[in-house]
């Protein structure tokens, strides 16, 4: 259980050395809070962010809704590096979606050329989000050596009735 938590806190050590490194973590003294419209806002699809003085970063979903990606090591499961990573004073503003992004996701391809973001939804059950082409999948960031395959008729009868990624 120790090796664990060291494990965990080194890992979080290493994302916020990367983050610093990259210019993502930055210096906001001074920076005012945007007041939010009511209700909030959504955001660009595809946007990775994360406020100025929280570790926390948020992937926008197809709907414009921020989802809290839970640590660095489902960060680098999904994503390529900590590169474009946008710090928003207004991340308070932005709508939440009522999932995270976890390892109870993941990217999905069949063999056929599509790509698909998998995620549970209810009890032992899961949406395939289709992916319909490389720049919405590069628009992502999404890593490539981490899509698994997955059967084709499996992911087509996940997918009915689910909004693709945009």
């Amino acid at each position: 259980m120790a090796l664990r938590s060291i494990r965990s806190k080194l890992a979080l050590a290493l994302a916020m050395t990367v983050l610093s490194s990259v210019g993502v973590i930055a210096s906001t003294a001074g920076a005012a809070q945007a007041a939010c419209p009511d209700g909030g806002y959504t955001s660009t699809p595809g946007e990775r962010i994360k406020g100025p003085n929280n570790d926390t970063v948020y992937m926008v979903d197809p709907e414009g809704l921020k989802r809290p990606i839970v640590g660095a090591g489902a960060y680098l499961w999904f994503f390529r590096s900590w590169e474009g990573i946008k710090v928003r004073n207004d991340i308070s503003c932005v709508k939440s979606a009522n999932l995270d992004l976890s390892f109870s996701s993941f990217l999905a391809q069949d063999g056929y050329g599509s790509y698909y973001f998998v995620e549970p939804y209810g009890t032992n059950n899961y949406h395939a989000r289709g992916i319909p082409s490389v720049a919405v999948y590069d628009k992502y960031f999404f890593r490539w050596d981490h899509a698994q395959y997955v059967d084709q008729a499996w992911l087509l009868a996940h997918a009915q009735g689910v909004r693709a990624w945009t």
